[in-house]
């Protein structure tokens, strides 16, 4: 889900829409589900009444449809495919499960079969595959206050074949309420109940259910688990069931490495609260990318009887409170009821005199915060341009009169015409954090996006950058990167784009070999063999150190952007002298020296088209209102000068394909080529002989394969990939409202 909560008073007052779905539905409705029942896509309810009926209600109308009249003894349902035909049954306490007449037919239309799993009354249902063998098995407990006194027992039962179940029987304190989760993180879903964890050690029958006391809690509990602090464990949310009158707490336990640890740290959420809190569920409702907690209080305790949204602040740290409703619920549940990209509520009391059915409907789906950001080609023709602009949200958003937690998740990016109408609604883009990132205080970054197509060279086109959208879509990778691959007796980043594969050396910091679409490679770099293999790689910077050099073990890399549209890779010499960047988008890639020791040069040492041909391979440089051609087997020196705009280049061809390299800052540094014994290319910025020129840094250099073999092909090229565009970006403003 993709949102951003766009203030502090929008924080605390998620735009939520009271709805009644049902005003005469089943008498005392104790079991409320969410699920997909009739295969169109969207969410349908489902509601068991204590003694019957049980019933579904299709979304978008909420027609009602039959499921049983009764039979079942529960407080809780579940929903899941237990026959394995696509589609959701039903199971109930009682214990029995019912089959949806889908896929053949229509579960609006045709009686549900029931099938009975054991007469066993219940009070908690959850459904999950705890043996791994591809079907549902059923976990179920009753309670054990109002004279049930069965709450005692966990009762597992593995689903066999031709629709028979093996129990299980686990022993745990007195109390109420279960959930399952892969606590221990080991693939498989283990069961929690209040303060207490049992480890699932895959023989679910005739194995031990080993117990785990996380924390202390009271003896009824309702219990959710969800990553509360943004860490990728699993803490556990318990709040006070039973009974009304007394009061508790409701806290989060935080999850340590290992959870099996005792007296996991707790966090309390709201202090204190009439154990009447039978509604909990854990999801994230204003969309900031952190889980919240929805909470709900029985109608039987003291008044007001509270429907309330606490929203997560600062990682569990701290808590905001939203009452939704006064009128109090029994079980709730949450599911994106519509397909709008915000997650709803649902729920109702079990008894007395207010039972509707009712849900609320969130609305921040509804609403974005818009960046508009304009790009001016800049008298360049620019070709499938990766755009990088520098955001500071949480400046832009004090200047649109918000104070927000931000989430990159929440982001969408759209391409508008003069207008303001939408001609690409999904953009391709990537967020890249600054490594001081915060939410709250420093919300820093650099946006990278794709103009695609043609952007002709005085042409201007606007985007909309959409905070709190929920339309926004995964980014097929243009750009991919692998970590640990050998290559050429070093181990090495492969970075795959659209027009080559690239093999970096995180030791020598320096591509070992950069292999086109049809398998040749152009740098060729290989242990032993002087100019055969050890000389050759790009950027070759620093000799005699190694800096930049593969082969070399002087320095360490590291990727700091994984895509997909740009690679990032940070490299640093062991010595702390070199520092440098290399950014590798879809069709070229771009270095950036931080640091160096001076005086140093680039290099371009390798094999055009996979091997060097001196009489067919060729050179073209910038340096003349048309280039200047020459073949390889001309050498020659000079400072290279573009003839209209800042910096330098050239390119090494080979038929119709050719490797630029750029260097975007012009000097009066000489430069040089020659060709090395018939084996390798030997071309340097800021190099003559063995004398190094450049000093300054950050220096900025662009690498890139591309098709064409003039200089009019070539420079078109280059003048996308490296000259600067012109970005602004706009007054922020909230849409939708």
């Amino acid at each position: 889900m993709l949102l951003l909560s766009l203030s502090s008073r929008v924080l605390a007052d998620v735009p939520l829409d009271h709805v009644i779905v049902d005003r005469d539905g089943p008498k005392d409705p104790w079991a409320k589900i969410l699920g997909d029942i009739d295969g169109d896509g969207f969410t349908d309810i489902v509601v068991g009444g204590r003694r019957g009926p049980l019933v579904w209600y299709a979304y978008p109308n909420w027609s009602k449809g039959l499921i049983t009249e009764g039979g079942y003894k529960t407080v809780d349902g579940e929903l899941g495919d237990v026959d394995g035909d696509g589609d959701l049954d039903v199971v109930m306490g009682g214990l029995f499960w019912y089959e949806n007449p889908r896929p053949q037919g229509d579960p609006a239309g045709r009686a549900w079969k029931t099938h009975k799993v054991a007469n066993h009354p219940t009070h908690d249902i959850e459904l999950g595959d705890l043996d791994g063998d591809g079907d549902l098995d059923i976990v179920t407990r009753d309670q054990s206050d109002f004279g049930h006194n069965a709450g005692d027992k966990i009762h597992l039962w593995r689903q066999e074949q031709g629709g028979k179940w093996t129990q299980k029987v686990i022993n745990c304190p007195h109390g109420e309420s279960i959930a399952l989760a892969d606590i221990d993180k080991d693939g498989d879903s283990d069961i929690v109940i209040g303060g207490i964890w049992f480890e699932n050690e895959r023989d679910i029958v005739n194995g031990p259910w080993s117990p785990h006391r996380f924390g202390q809690w009271h003896p009824s509990a309702t219990v959710q688990v969800a990553d509360i602090n943004g860490d990728s464990r699993p803490d556990v949310v318990l709040s006070p069931s039973e009974l009304k009158g007394q009061t508790y707490k409701m806290s989060w336990f935080e999850a340590p490495a290992d959870p099996k640890k005792e007296n996991w740290p707790e966090h309390v959420i709201a202090e204190p609260v009439e154990c009447v809190i039978h509604g909990l569920v854990t999801a994230d409702i204003n969309g900031d990318g952190a889980t919240d907690v929805v909470s709900s209080e029985m109608h039987q305790g003291a008044d007001p009887d509270e429907v309330t949204v606490y929203l997560n602040r600062a990682n569990g740290s701290s808590w905001t409170k939203q009452v939704i409703s006064t009128k109090g619920s029994h079980y709730i549940r949450v599911a994106d009821i519509g397909n709008d990209g915000d997650l709803d509520i649902m729920g109702a009391n079990w008894s007395g005199d207010y039972q509707p059915i009712e849900m609320w409907e969130n609305k921040s789906a509804a609403r974005a915060l818009r960046v508009p950001i304009t790009i001016n080609a800049a008298g360049r023709e620019r070709l499938d341009k990766p755009v990088e602009v520098e955001m500071n949200f949480t400046q832009l958003l004090v200047r649109s009169g918000d104070e927000v937690t931000f989430n990159k998740k929440s982001m969408r990016l759209a391409e508008v015409d003069a207008a303001g109408r939408i001609i690409e609604a999904s953009v391709r883009f990537q967020f890249d954090k600054v490594p001081d990132f915060n939410g709250q205080a420093n919300a820093k970054g650099t946006l990278t996006f794709m103009a695609d197509g043609q952007t002709a060279a005085d042409s201007t086109r606007t985007f909309h950058l959409y905070l709190g959208s929920a339309e926004a879509v995964q980014v097929p990778p243009l750009v991919r990167v692998t970590d640990g691959v050998q290559h050429r007796g070093q181990e090495s980043f492969m970075i795959e784009s659209q027009n080559a594969t690239y093999y970096y050396h995180k030791q020598g910091a320096g591509f070992a070999s950069i292999v086109d679409k049809d398998g040749n490679d152009w740098l060729g770099y290989r242990p032993g063999g002087g100019p055969a293999g050890e000389y050759r790689g790009i950027p070759n910077m620093g000799h005699p150190e190694g800096y930049c050099h593969p082969g070399k073990t002087v320095s360490s890399s590291k990727i700091i952007s994984g895509g997909p549209i740009k690679v990032s890779i940070f490299s640093e010499s062991d010595d702390g002298k070199m520092q440098c960047v290399w950014d590798i988008f879809p069709s070229y890639a771009r270095l950036t020296v931080l640091k160096m020791r001076k005086p140093y040069w680039f290099l371009y040492e390798g094999t055009p088209g996979g091997k060097l041909d001196e009489d067919s391979d060729y050179c073209i440089r910038a340096d003349t209102p048309g280039g200047t051609r020459t073949p390889a087997s001309v050498k020659w020196d000079g400072d290279l000068s573009v003839q209209r705009g800042a910096g330098e280049w050239l390119c090494f061809g080979d038929g119709s394909r050719v490797l630029y390299l750029v260097h975007h800052e012009d000097d009066e540094a000489v430069d040089s080529y020659w060709p090395m014994r018939g084996e390798m290319t030997v071309f340097g910025f800021g190099r003559k002989g063995i004398n190094k020129f450049m000093e300054a840094t950050p220096a900025h250099f662009t690498i890139g394969l591309c098709e064409g073999s003039t200089y009019a092909d070539v420079a078109r090229v280059v003048d996308s990939a490296y000259a600067p565009l012109s970005v602004a970006i706009g007054n922020p403003e909230i849409v939708g409202e």
